[in-house]
């Protein structure tokens, strides 16, 4: 009694391609449209933010600065070093500033190093061998100052840290842009560039 059936598979002339046969339903079409462009927004916010500091580091006025240091480790981010820098250690004129301020600071070419001319409110106007570097006030009195500069934390590599402490001669040179924006390309420690960009 072997009856075979063949009626009960029907096999179709052509089969559709892969991709047909797995196409979303409407509503998932759309999910993934809002997901698409969810992430070419982040894409697009990553890439500006990389032009800008790429834009910064290639047409930058090249500042090199006097620094000194300690060696903290930030556990999620890594090795850094924690930079100050004698040009901005209690400027004359900051005591009117409140926290949160914007403050420039206009730096002028000097040999070695950059030195400090003048603080504003207000962007000052450069002309050859000047250079203007716009920050936040943290804290401003007559004996003592503090400000967010944005490149006063500098990471290194692993284990190099440790080389900036004792060190007889120490640099940061800076790209720094028409807007003021400042960006750390190298830490000299002794000679040797520490991050070299």
């Amino acid at each position: 009694m072997d009856k075979t059936r063949t009626d009960a598979i029907q096999v179709p002339d052509s089969l559709p391609p892969l991709a047909e046969q797995f196409m979303p339903a409407p509503r998932r079409k759309a999910k993934l449209g809002w997901l698409g462009l969810a992430i070419s927004a982040q894409v697009l916010l990553l890439a500006g933010f990389f032009a800008t500091n790429a834009h910064t580091v290639v047409t930058g006025t090249t500042v090199k600065l006097k620094a000194t240091t300690s060696d903290p480790r930030d556990p999620l981010k890594g090795e850094y070093v924690q930079v100050t820098y004698p040009a901005f250690q209690n400027p004359k004129g900051v005591e009117s500033f409140k926290p949160g301020e914007r403050i420039y600071f206009l730096v002028q070419k000097g040999e070695p190093y950059w030195t400090l001319k003048a603080v504003s409110r207000d962007r000052p106007v450069t002309s050859n061998g000047e250079a203007f570097i716009e920050a936040r006030v943290r804290y401003a009195s007559s004996n003592w100052s503090n400000f967010d500069l944005g490149f006063d934390k500098i990471y290194v590599p692993e284990g190099t840290a440790q080389k900036t402490q004792g060190a007889k001669d120490m640099y940061v040179e800076l790209a720094v842009d028409s807007n003021g924006h400042a960006l750390p390309t190298h830490l000299f420690v002794d000679g040797k560039d520490l991050v070299g960009l």
